[in-house]
């Protein structure tokens, strides 16, 4: 049996006023992928159909990237690469990027005197290390005594 009969083809649609954008990912007998891109335009049953081929998808989403950069739309395509990013780090940290409670920063404290490590901590308060770790800097800072 070969890959392409285990496979079973990706594919999500959106609709955008009157026309559905499909992006389809299909693999050929030669068990190479592809993607397809569809545009329908639902009142006068128009298609247009856009097909990559593995081997081309890097260069293409390069030069994607590239067009809509000189045509400065990348300002959306940005906070929507943002928003999926976020989205996805906060999979296994719900608490990254947001800001800090003085109920978590309280808790950073107990911890960090009951002797906790860095990473119990960050499992704790559902954050990355870094985060921790900037946190304990920046909590150093403002509980240090004053000198006179």
């Amino acid at each position: 049996m070969t890959d392409s009969e285990h496979f079973d083809p990706i594919k999500q649609s959106i609709t955008a006023g009157n026309r559905i954008y499909s992006f389809e990912i299909k693999m050929a007998e030669n068990d190479s992928k592809y993607l397809i891109i569809t545009e329908n335009r639902t009142k006068i049953q128009e298609f247009h159909t856009v097909m990559v081929f593995e081997e081309d998808i890097e260069v293409f989403l390069d030069t994607l990237i590239a067009v809509l950069s000189e045509g400065q739309l990348t300002t959306k395509i940005n906070k929507q690469k943002e928003s999926i990013y976020l989205k996805s780090i906060r999979k296994d940290y719900p608490n990254a990027y947001k800001a800090w409670t003085k109920h978590e920063e309280q808790l950073l404290i107990l911890m960090l005197s009951q002797g906790k490590s860095e990473q119990e901590i960050a499992i704790t308060l559902k954050r990355k290390i870094g985060a921790i770790k900037s946190r304990i800097k920046k909590v150093a800072l403002y509980t240090k005594p004053i000198k006179e």
